[in-house]
């Protein structure tokens, strides 16, 4: 049986796609927890017959440095299996020995001008077509393959060369309200942006209220803050995996059919 030139990169693909799977598995198990993961303190400053009522996150899921871990490895892996899907090509193109073997690598451009001229160092030799197939699938393209690259290649250089890839804590909506023995003053305000990083004593909402009868004043809030596991800017962790690893499948099954 032939090995197909691409073996390794289908491997770093399945690799990405296993540690892709303990993120959400690790994230599933943290916000689909049982119990409070999330509180909101409430604090009423009260003087003369004004009073201001503050809410803060008192308590947040708490997402283990495993998780960033898992993340990285998942990203490095995608990165890596379109790095080798470079690197066979150069190996049974027109060109199996460049001059700079350490310069073959997925090219991620952000303009067509920046696509040729990185061609003739990360893809010596490699034929017209599967160069075509590496083209459709550059950050300047946009469309979701070219998001997905370019978030690709953002989290794995913020993983190779700086920090963990941080895995936060993200507001997706509230239903809160907020009544008081008092009466108030304008609506509640409140401070949840989506797409806003939450962190632990972040002011939720301020409102304020002046005396209407007897006796101090007490604020009572219900309703719910729904939470989701972000990559910040709002991007949802499994959507931001998810469309990764397709657009890689894709790359990889694309080449394929030029073989």
């Amino acid at each position: 049986m032939t090995r197909s030139p691409l073996e390794s990169a289908w491997h770093k693909y399945r690799w990405a796609q296993y540690h892709a799977q303990s993120v959400n598995s690790q994230l599933e198990g943290v916000f689909g927890a049982d119990g409070d993961i999330l509180t909101i303190n409430v604090e009423v400053n009260q003087a003369a017959d004004e009073a201001t009522a503050i809410a803060r996150i008192g308590r947040l899921p708490i997402i283990h440095e495993r998780c960033g871990l898992a993340l990285g490895d998942a990203i490095h892996n995608y990165r890596s299996a379109l790095d080798h899907i470079a690197w066979n090509l150069v190996k049974i193109g027109r060109t199996p020995k460049p001059r700079k073997p350490k310069s073959v690598q997925f090219p991620m451009c952000n303009s067509g001008a920046e696509f040729k001229r990185a061609q003739p160092s990360r893809l010596p030799g490699v034929i017209k077509d599967q160069v075509a197939v590496i083209r459709r699938y550059q950050p300047y393209v946009g469309g979701v393959r070219g998001t997905s690259i370019s978030r690709l290649n953002r989290l794995a250089n913020m993983d190779k060369h700086r920090v963990l890839i941080p895995a936060v804590v993200t507001p997706a909506g509230y239903n809160i309200r907020v009544t008081s023995s008092w009466r108030h003053v304008r609506p509640p305000e409140f401070f949840i942006g989506n797409g806003r990083e939450l962190k632990i004593n972040a002011k939720v909402m301020e409102a304020e209220f002046v005396r209407s009868g007897a006796g101090d004043c007490h604020v009572n809030v219900q309703g719910n803050l729904q939470i989701y596991p972000s990559l910040g800017r709002g991007l949802l962790v499994s959507k931001a995996l998810l469309q990764i690893g397709k657009t890689v499948l894709s790359v990889l099954e694309s080449i394929e059919e030029t073989l």
